[in-house]
């Protein structure tokens, strides 16, 4: 387990202890979970019961199905005061065979938690199941004529009191940890068995579909742990059904690369898959979970302030044109200059420079509330300019590129993209880059293609990578700054797109294409770190729009059969993007959590969005509709700034690192 599951487990058994409710039922409950029941789950767990543990039976409407217990014991008054107890409580976990029984009863209307010592009269222990995760067991008990005194009334529970709500929350939350835990150790240890074992010529590693599999799983486990660590209790619900789907089926599949292996009761990985089967169980019933919590602390004042301006100007200058603007399959200038008029355009860019110099958090908020619509052809040029070119004028460009470019740009005075793709591919920038650029006087000479390119069909200018020293690789790539009125520019086709087809999308090219020395963008051979740099902000807030996306389009599907669990993976994901997101505000990310967060995040929306069109039905495909929209759109997410094969590779080199691996995707 890592240290911050394991620091999340110490806050956790804190909040325990903080969240009783004061007053005599609160004492009771307190004195009960805090000393006697102590944390039975969690000490169990750790293979370390404490001597005062006790073994708790509360019904399925209390825990929402925790541990899987069932209760069914009622209570009378007995003629010689006090109540006589029947009935059965299955499944309960045991701390050991001697602890008292802590039951929830009915006694007419009242609801009780009663304390019954082990070995009293009336109480039996018809049978003990072990289950695996270090000694755990079930119980099934027994009462018959069980006679209980006024004493050991510990709590009335009628009104279920909060504090015990929290109680069983946190303790889910534990679970949960515990699950992550042992998610953590059985990716480890299948990594460890692919590296290691043969297979044909090389090792099971080399495998491109073996390491793919294992980012995808590693990828998941950062996006539990990051709700996790965001968690409050309650979000426990969420939390419970992302993470016991999540374990359940990554340590079975982390059990499939030990092929025969890893049914072998000699190996651990056998006995993880046991214990990861039952931790649903154990975290309780999904139709019994509360799925109310919000899955996300507060943002700071200034994102909400800024996530209201963005939201009264979309339903203002954006969304009464939207419809238009996608049968046009075009973006007017007039879009553009609204976007400036908003402050849209420059969010990103310095004040100094006439910016708004804003943070990556309050560019989450602005994608969210834009996907929130599923405008995404519209989100996607706007993007383009505010998140690639924009900023590598300003961090890049002379005072007067600056005054050229970036500042009329602001004031939505030109219209830009960044051209990097080629017909020959997309995401192997190395390889796929063939447009090159060579020196001639004082002049540069463009020849080559560029295919995909945002905006270029509406662009007053754009920001080109091309090889400038073509036996260098990508120390031999240059940026540059090209007029689209230049000699030798020249769209070769306005591409039709089956989605985002509001965001005009060009194939390019340059032939004998003259541009000026100072159209050098940045130093010379530079380009290509300078350039995937700013793809890290793209991909994460592909991120953000494609979970946003999902969220919208669950929410027009209403409460359909099996779309729960969507909604708590889409709630998983904002946690992990909104994580990464501060992260990079504060220059402390890793840059695999990017990847991991931009191929996750699409495959959920993708999911969300199948799921909505099948509970919806045949309407869900009426071309006005906002899943008929989203659907056509989606696909084209996975490509965006890198596709999802690229990211799984660039997340596998982070998770294979120490392994003895060259690269993430080189092992012979």
């Amino acid at each position: 387990m890592d240290e911050a599951v394991g620091a999340r487990i110490d806050e956790l058994c804190a909040g325990i202890h903080g969240a009783v409710p004061q007053g005599k039922a609160g004492d009771q409950i307190d004195r009960v979970f805090r000393e006697d029941y102590a944390l039975p789950v969690w000490t169990l767990l750790a293979g370390a019961p404490g001597p005062a543990a006790a073994a708790v039976a509360l019904g399925e409407d209390l825990t929402g199905g925790l541990f899987g217990t069932t209760v069914r014991v009622d209570a009378v008054p007995s003629a010689g005061g006090g109540l006589v107890v029947d009935g059965v409580a299955a499944d309960v976990p045991l701390p050991d065979g001697t602890a008292p029984l802590l039951v929830e009863v009915h006694a007419g209307p009242r609801r009780l938690v009663v304390r019954i010592p082990a070995g009293g009269a009336g109480l039996s222990l018809a049978r003990v199941r072990p289950v695996g995760l270090e000694g755990l067991a079930f119980g099934t008990y027994t009462l018959r004529g069980c006679r209980v005194g006024d004493e050991q009334v510990v709590a009335d529970i009628t009104e279920r009191p909060d504090g015990l709500a929290e109680i069983v929350a946190n303790t889910r939350l534990l679970i949960a940890a515990v699950g992550l835990g042992l998610q953590a150790r059985a990716l480890s240890a299948a990594l460890d068995h692919v590296v290691d074992r043969p297979f044909g010529d090389g090792r099971l590693v080399n495998q491109q579909a073996i390491r793919h599999r294992l980012a995808t799983i590693g990828a998941r486990l950062r996006m539990a742990h990051a709700q996790l660590v965001a968690a409050e209790p309650a979000d426990a619900g969420l939390v419970a059904l992302v993470t016991g789907r999540l374990v359940a089926e990554g340590v079975e599949e982390c059990c499939q690369f030990f092929g025969g292996r890893g049914f072998l009761n000699d190996y651990w990985i056998s006995s993880a898959y046991r214990d990861a089967a039952l931790l649903p169980v154990l975290l309780g019933r999904e139709d019994l979970l509360n799925l109310e919590g919000e899955g996300a602390p507060a943002e700071s004042a200034s994102v909400s302030a800024f996530r209201s301006r963005v939201r009264a100007f979309l339903a203002e200058r954006i969304l009464p044109r939207m419809a238009a603007w996608e049968d046009a399959e075009d973006l007017p200038p007039e879009a553009f200059e609204a976007f400036a008029e908003g402050g849209l355009t420059g969010h990103r860019v310095a004040v100094r420079n006439g910016g708004l110099g804003l943070s990556m958090r309050h560019a989450g908020a602005m994608v969210e509330e834009m996907m929130e619509h599923s405008v995404l052809g519209m989100a996607t040029s706007l993007l383009a300019q505010a998140h690639s070119v924009l900023p590598l004028l300003e961090e890049l460009g002379t005072e007067r590129q600056k005054e050229r470019y970036l500042r009329p740009s602001l004031r939505g005075e030109l219209v830009s993209g960044i051209a990097i793709t080629e017909p020959t591919g997309g995401s192997d920038l190395i390889g796929a880059i063939r447009t090159t650029a060579v020196e001639d006087g004082d002049h540069w000479v463009l020849n080559g293609e560029k295919m995909f390119i945002t905006n270029a069909p509406v662009a007053d200018f754009l920001v080109v990578l091309v090889r400038t020293r073509p036996d260098r690789g990508p120390l031999g790539m240059s940026l540059f700054v090209v007029d689209t009125a230049a000699d030798g520019f020249s769209v070769k086709e306005r591409l039709d797109k089956m989605g985002a087809r509001c965001s005009p999308t060009g194939w390019i090219r340059f032939t004998d294409c003259r541009i000026p020395k100072d159209a050098l963008l940045g130093p010379v051979n530079r380009g290509f770190p300078l350039a995937t740099a700013k793809l890290l902000n793209e991909r994460i807030l592909v991120a953000v729009s494609a979970l946003a996306n999902a969220r919208s389009i669950l929410a027009s599907a209403g409460d359909g059969p099996g779309l729960a669990a969507q909604r708590a993976e889409v709630e998983a994901g904002f946690a992990f993007v909104r994580r990464t997101l501060d992260g990079m505000d504060a220059g402390a990310y890793r840059v695999e959590d990017v990847a991991a967060a931009k191929f996750l995040t699409v495959e959920i929306t993708q999911r969300a969005i199948s799921s909505a069109a099948r509970h919806l039905g045949v309407g869900a495909f009426d071309e006005r509709t906002l899943v008929s929209r989203a659907f056509r759109d989606a696909r084209v997410l996975g490509v965006f700034a890198g596709s999802s094969e690229t990211m799984r590779d660039v997340f596998f080199a982070a998770l294979a690192r120490g392994k003895g691996l060259r690269s993430g995707t080189d092992h012979g």
